[in-house]
């Protein structure tokens, strides 16, 4: 039997190390390695999750504006 997957799981907390660096370097500064560095994970299982930073800022103001409308 396959495991269940843990996509969305992922996905949020790879959303939460992006917030977390956004708040602390900006938009500029918010690199993928940085993102990836700060949720402990390569690069590469980042861009398989998102595009790029853009991607994650999307899923970020997904998020934000789910939770006022909530």
């Amino acid at each position: 039997m396959p495991r269940p997957s843990n996509r969305e799981q992922r996905r949020a907390e790879l959303v939460d190390a992006f917030a977390l660096v956004l708040a602390d370097h900006g938009y500029a500064g918010a690199t993928m390695v940085a993102v990836a560095a700060r949720a402990g994970v390569s690069p590469g299982l980042l861009h398989y999750h998102f595009r790029d930073k853009r991607d994650m800022l999307d899923a970020l103001v997904d998020r934000l504006t789910g939770s006022f409308v909530a």
